[in-house]
């Protein structure tokens, strides 16, 4: 027996049992020894009071006393006789990993809580605490046509300009193109980069930010609408103060803006301006606040600049989003985040800004080229080239789904580059299929036009379907007739009716690639 429980254990466990068991008897034969005492005292008591004592009580009492020593006699047997069992260690150390697992996954879920409930009570603090507040310098006064000018700006674009097109982010903006240069995108990334660098990590960092300075011009497609160039980014001076709740820019900044203006006219001759403001919202996502808004409003002069914009950035979401805010057409109110589409990825730029500008020189040997102006008198694109990728990529989607009898129409998406020779007119480059409308974005290549197959050529119909007017070009394979129709936009972006005559084979293009050198 001992050795199946234990030794140690087994022993203490039966010297504890024998010992309580022994203790019970020895009470009772203590309270045998005084029973006759005690019931002849009480029975005096009770004579004295005249409380008579009843002989069957005193029977009842006896018989129970009486059946307690087989009661004890028979629990050490018990032990005698019993079977000892294995400790039970297995069940001892699960429980206590239970039991760990429990705690931490607790700990886990209350810190997750906490944690939530902080970002709901600092969201609404930054939206409504009135202790929040932001400081900045008045902005210099600029003449009506101050810092207009872009066309050396367009004509960099790609190089050393971003180019970026908030119609992809808004539906109704006053600023059409932002030009954002490579080295004050790199300039702005590190700023905040350095805000994440020295905070701690269980910590969440201050907002902070600072002014951007460039030009501006109409946008060439819509005179009603801006264009706007962010060249250089000034960063805030020593007395600024930042916080959770608090943007104080303090007053360095504004003397800083002033310096880079005067040091800019002075190289290049050119006059600049303030053109927008930058700030962060550390882990609060991508919103102009009501106070964010009457900055804003302080910025542009009450609204009568309407090309001054917002940048808003989040530098804890995956992609550093960045949300590029403008007022609508008409002025009457600032786009905000209920009215975004999709916000930017200020990573994306910050990627594209550290590559090597690409210069901008075409062999127009290596493409096969379409002339549509032939074709159609009222286009956007004069001049539609094909390369040698792009062609045999075309091929095999068009063998692989051209008998298809699926009732969703095989479509893809024409990447590639656009080159704006004038107002109205351009040539577009293609370079390669993909499934979304939404790549090329913030890269030198774009998605310009849409590939699809019309087994039963009902291609009007095809084309009033196609709502996104960044489109360009469409290309329809007619697989009866094997041969790829062409069909661009007019100066209304509008898909003009199509022109049996504009279209190029299959074959055709496979010849070309096949002979050329």
């Amino acid at each position: 027996k001992e050795k199946q429980y234990g030794k140690f254990y087994f022993s203490w466990v039966k010297k504890k049992l024998y010992k309580r068991s022994k203790n019970i008897e020895n009470k009772l034969n203590s309270y045998r020894n005084k029973q006759d005492t005690l019931l002849v005292s009480k029975s005096i008591d009770f004579k004295k009071n005249n409380v008579n004592v009843y002989i069957d009580d005193i029977y009842n009492f006896n018989q129970t006393e009486a059946n307690l020593r087989p009661r004890v006699e028979y629990l050490i047997n018990e032990i005698d006789d019993s079977v000892s069992r294995k400790f039970p260690y297995f069940y001892l150390i699960a429980g206590v990993i239970v039991l760990i697992i429990l705690i931490f996954g607790a700990k886990v879920y209350i810190n997750a809580l906490r944690i939530k409930k902080q970002k709901e009570v600092k969201k609404k603090e930054y939206e409504a605490a009135p202790e929040k507040k932001i400081t900045l310098s008045k902005p210099v006064e600029n003449n009506v046509d101050k810092g207009k000018g872009l066309d050396e700006v367009r004509g960099k674009a790609g190089t050393d300009y971003l180019e970026i097109d908030l119609s992809y982010e808004w539906d109704d903006s006053a600023v059409r193109k932002v030009y954002f240069k490579r080295d004050c995108i790199i300039k702005t990334y590190r700023f905040f980069e350095d805000s994440l660098r020295l905070t701690d990590a269980d910590k969440t960092a201050f907002e902070t930010g600072g002014y951007l300075i460039g030009r501006w011009d109409y946008n060439p497609e819509d005179n009603s609408k801006y264009d706007v160039s962010l060249e250089e980014f000034i960063e805030p001076g020593d007395d600024a103060k930042f916080s959770n709740y608090q943007l104080n820019f303090g007053a360095k900044i504004g003397i800083k803006l002033q310096k880079a203006l005067e040091n800019i006219k002075q190289k290049t001759g050119e006059d600049y301006l303030m053109t927008a403001w930058f700030h962060s919202h550390p882990g609060l996502k991508i919103f102009l606040s009501d106070f964010d808004l009457s900055v804003q409003d302080g910025f542009s002069n009450g609204k009568e600049t309407l090309k001054m914009i917002a940048l808003v950035l989040d530098p804890y979401t995956n992609n550093w989003d960045t949300g590029i805010f403008t007022y609508t057409s008409d002025g009457s109110k600032m786009n905000n985040a209920n009215e975004s589409k999709r916000f930017f990825s200020l990573d994306n730029m910050y990627k594209w800004a550290l590559k090597q500008p690409e210069v901008k020189h075409v062999n127009l040997e290596n493409y096969f080229s379409v002339e549509l102006q032939k074709f159609y008198s009222d286009t956007v694109c004069d001049q539609l080239y094909f390369d040698n990728v792009f062609i045999l990529e075309m091929k095999r989607f068009l063998e692989d789904n051209s008998n298809s009898s699926e009732a969703i129409v095989p479509l893809k998406y024409l990447e590639g580059k656009l080159y704006q020779k004038n107002k109205d007119k351009s040539d577009i480059f293609l370079k390669k299929l993909t499934d979304s409308d939404n790549s090329g974005v913030l890269m030198d290549d774009r998605v310009l036009g849409i590939l699809t197959i019309d087994h039963a050529f009902s291609v009007e119909n095809m084309l009033s379907g196609i709502k996104n007017d960044e489109l360009l070009v469409a290309l329809i394979y007619d697989s009866r007739e094997e041969r790829i129709i062409i069909v661009p936009r007019n100066k209304e972006k509008i898909f003009n009716k199509p022109v049996l005559e504009a279209y190029v084979t299959l074959s055709e293009l496979i010849e070309w690639t096949r002979k050329r050198k």
